[in-house]
């Protein structure tokens, strides 16, 4: 940024602004620098000497003064011996003392040059700010993010950068934020994806007894039946002495009657009844006609509980192949406005142009991220986009500002 003279020790530092638009690199205009530091790196030394004029009395060209003649100073006081050109005469009192003069001696010349050189160094000093200034800028960012989305960052360095001077970083974290709960939606139908049938048993049940609740009795009477003459099928005759007679047993029996007992017979008279011993009765064939009045039957149902006996058992359930059909018509979901805040994360991972800065927590300030930001072969920024990535590890809200200072040429692609 600055070049130094030899004679710094001598003289002390005495400062100008060198600006030539001529040179686009460097190295030449270090050169041309250097070249005008070794004219202007002594200063104008003036001297002013009494002297006699003795060239009218020895006509010598040695005794002879004249503008623009070099003579040789020998400057005790600063140590110096000074080549010198003489840069001016003058004469007191020409008539009465002719011989007196005074010649005035530097070892640079002063004319209007040093009064255009004054101007321009001015000048100088005005086209260095009008060939550029330093500018603070800053780049904002604000953003919801998660581990899967990071929040990026993304800034841009003009080509026109001379010289970046600082870049800071600084962040917070928040909870995640969102606006709404629900979002308009059409109808439609759709057909779940078709399924194969199959035979499913359940799992298997234990069986046991159950018994239901207690039932109280009643009396009911069942629905009226109309009677009738029913006769019994015929009967073939048994007769006594034959293969169909029918005995009674053996012995003395009486039918259940007592001996003595009268009875009636079929014409009128009575007879008295006598045990008989082994005797047979033949019947002719014969038939029975029950007559049945119409009647109805009541019947008493006491109060009562029924036991029920489940075995252990499992169910078997048989499914075809299938799909389901769903309808769902045009219909709009309201939306429930409001700010709704979700997690905070708890730990962060910074990276600047895929460089990790280490050892950041959740919320940081000032981060000089000039070390972190990618460079060119030479270690200078390389100019144009960079980008801030910042990955939490849960749902989260990043706010973020990146500060820098940059001097920046005001040549460029046109004059507005």
């Amino acid at each position: 940024p600055y070049l130094d003279a030899p004679t710094i020790n001598r003289y002390g530092i005495v400062s100008r602004i060198f600006v030539d638009r001529r040179f686009e690199d460097a190295e030449s205009l270090k050169a041309t620098g250097q070249a005008m530091l070794r004219e202007l790196q002594v200063p104008r030394l003036e001297y002013e000497v009494d002297a006699a004029d003795l060239h009218s009395i020895t006509n010598d060209p040695v005794d002879k003064f004249q503008v623009g003649t070099y003579t040789r100073v020998i400057d005790t006081e600063l140590d110096m011996n000074v080549k010198a050109l003489v840069v001016g005469l003058s004469k007191s009192n020409i008539t009465g003392n002719p011989g007196d003069i005074q010649i005035y001696i530097a070892n640079k010349p002063q004319d209007i040059a040093s009064s255009i050189s004054e101007l321009a160094n001015r000048q100088r000093i005005n086209e260095v700010y009008a060939q550029g200034a330093t500018n603070l800028d800053s780049y904002n960012f604000m953003d919801n993010c998660d581990p899967s989305y990071p929040a990026i960052l993304k800034f841009y360095i003009p080509e026109e950068t001379v010289r970046i001077n600082k870049m800071i970083l600084s962040y917070e974290t928040s909870a995640f934020r969102a606006y709404s709960k629900a979002v308009e939606g059409g109808g439609a139908y759709a057909d779940t994806t078709e399924s194969g049938g199959g035979l499913v048993d359940t799992t298997e049940s234990g069986g046991g007894e159950s018994t239901t609740t207690d039932s109280g009795g009643y009396t009911a009477d069942s629905t009226s039946e109309g009677g009738g003459s029913y006769k019994t099928s015929s009967d073939q005759i048994l007769r006594s002495g034959t293969s169909q007679d029918y005995t009674e047993g053996s012995g003395t029996h009486n039918h259940g009657i007592s001996s003595g007992t009268a009875l009636m017979t079929a014409g009128g008279g009575t007879v008295t009844f006598v045990s008989s011993g082994y005797h047979g009765h033949w019947l002719g064939n014969h038939g029975h006609r029950v007559n049945i009045p119409a009647h109805n039957h009541s019947f008493i149902v006491p109060s009562h509980r029924h036991g029920i006996d489940i075995p252990d058992h499992y169910h078997r359930i048989s499914i075809p192949d299938h799909r389901h059909g769903i309808d769902i018509p045009n219909h709009t979901h309201k939306l429930l406005f409001g700010i709704y805040e979700g997690p905070t994360p708890d730990s962060l991972k910074v990276e600047v142009d895929g460089n990790t800065i280490p050892g950041v927590s959740t919320n940081e300030s000032d981060i000089n991220i000039i070390p972190y930001l990618s460079k060119d072969s030479g270690g200078k920024i390389n100019r144009g986009w960079h980008e801030i990535k910042i990955t939490p590890d849960n749902l989260g809200r990043i706010t973020a500002n990146v500060v820098t200072q940059l001097f920046v040429q005001s040549r460029g692609g046109g004059d507005y």
